[in-house]
């Protein structure tokens, strides 16, 4: 057991030597001993394989302890990078029927540019110089409503690109996938025979 614990020590302790040594020469202008330079390239060569070695150990970890590829809604698998962010993969690109809230906050600015209604009021062309909809309370129902971009004239699960800025009763009036939220029925008509 002293010896494992010795030879190294005895190993270290003849390289140290050994560059001294050769310093020492190189300092003097001499030659260095052939013995003590063999001595420090094998040091130096040990331990740049050491560095390595370590290095190689330590990307591995990373690959182990890297974060679980996830799979999105629709099955897909995302990978993620070491520190757990999304990235990019080529061999598996998104969907291509998709409408992002960036393409929706786009379209909103780009409606306030240049915009295709006429009913707009100066809070509405704010909004959507920020990337928001505008909103308004619903005459028939006295609800707060917002404004929708619908995909016409071909709908986004087409492939479709176009959005045009409409109410959400009138989204569901062109568009039968697009339902309204239910309406409380309209009260009973008076019942003649009733006296008040």
């Amino acid at each position: 057991m002293i010896d494992a614990v010795t030879a190294p020590v005895e190993k270290a302790l003849n390289t140290v030597e050994a560059f001294e040594n050769a310093a020492t020469s190189v300092r003097t202008g001499e030659t260095p001993n052939p013995a003590d330079a063999q001595t420090v390239t094998t040091a130096v060569v040990e331990a740049i394989v050491a560095e390595v070695a370590q290095q190689s150990q330590q990307e591995e970890n990373l690959d182990q302890n890297a974060p679980e590829n996830q799979s999105n809604s629709d099955g897909r698998v995302q990978k993620r990078d070491e520190k757990g962010r999304f990235v990019s993969d080529p061999d598996n690109p998104p969907h291509g029927n998709q409408y992002t809230s960036s393409d929706r906050r786009r379209d909103w600015k780009n409606e306030a540019e240049n915009p295709s209604r006429s009913d707009y009021s100066e809070e509405d062309m704010e909004r959507m110089g920020q990337g928001a909809a505008p909103v308004r309370i619903n005459p028939e129902t006295g609800e707060q409503e917002t404004m929708e971009r619908h995909h016409a004239p071909t709908p986004l699960r087409d492939g479709g690109k176009e959005t045009v800025p409409v109410w959400p009763p009138e989204h569901a009036e062109v568009d039968p996938h697009r339902r309204l939220k239910k309406q409380p029925p309209p009260p009973p008509p008076p019942d003649p025979n009733h006296r008040n």
